[in-house]
C-alpha cells in the first residue's frame, strides 16, 4: 500500500485481492468500514463505497465485502488481465489521469511485437535481439539541440 490507511476512507470502490485486512489489519480496516459505513460515498453517492474481495479462502473480510470473488489459487495472473482487459475494452479508465500522472504516457514505438513467446527484434542467427525497437516512442532526440533546450522545453509544456 503507497498511500495511508485514512485516505481509504475517501474511496468509493475498495478492491481487495489476496488479503484479510479484517484479521490482519484490525486497525487499519476501520477505515475500510468507514467508507463502507459512509452514505456520501460509493457510486451515485448512493450509501457507502463497494467493496470487492477476490481471495481463495473466504474470509472475514469476504464476509463485509458486498462482492466475493473465489478465485483459484494461482490464477491471479489470469484474473488481473481479465480485469485490465474489460477496462481497457470498455473505456472504464480516467484517460486524461492515466496519461499525466502514470507512465503511460510512454507509448512503445510502432512495430513492437510479442508473437510465438518472442520480443520483436529477434535474430535467430545469432540467437540475439536488437533492444532498439523496445523504445517508447519521442519527437526526436530528447538530448538534441543547444544545452538547456530540453528544459526549456519541459518548462514549455
Amino acid at each position: 500500500m503507497t498511500n495511508h490507511w485514512r485516505d481509504i476512507k475517501h474511496a468509493d470502490l475498495i478492491l481487495i485481492n489476496g488479503a484479510n485486512p479484517a484479521e490482519a489489519h484490525p486497525v487499519g480496516f476501520q477505515w475500510f468500514v468507514k467508507a463502507k459505513l459512509d452514505p456520501t460515498k460509493g457510486p451515485g453517492a448512493g450509501g457507502g463505497a463497494k467493496m470487492v474481495h477476490a481471495d481463495p479462502r473466504f474470509t472475514r473480510t469476504s464476509a463485509l465485502a458486498d462482492t466475493y470473488l473465489r478465485i483459484r489459487t494461482g490464477t491471479d495472473v489470469a484474473y488481473f488481465g481479465g480485469l485490465i482487459n474489460y477496462v481497457l475494452q470498455n473505456d472504464l479508465y480516467h484517460a486524461d489521469y492515466v496519461k499525466n500522472y502514470t507512465n503511460a504516457s510512454f507509448i512503445v514505438r510502432e512495430g513492437y511485437d510479442f508473437k510465438d513467446g518472442l520480443f520483436s527484434g529477434y535474430n535467430a542467427a545469432t540467437r540475439s535481439y536488437d533492444i532498439s525497437t523496445w523504445a517508447y516512442e519521442t519527437e526526436g532526440d530528447p538530448l538534441s539541440g543547444p544545452p538547456g533546450a530540453t528544459q526549456a522545453r519541459a518548462k514549455r509544456d
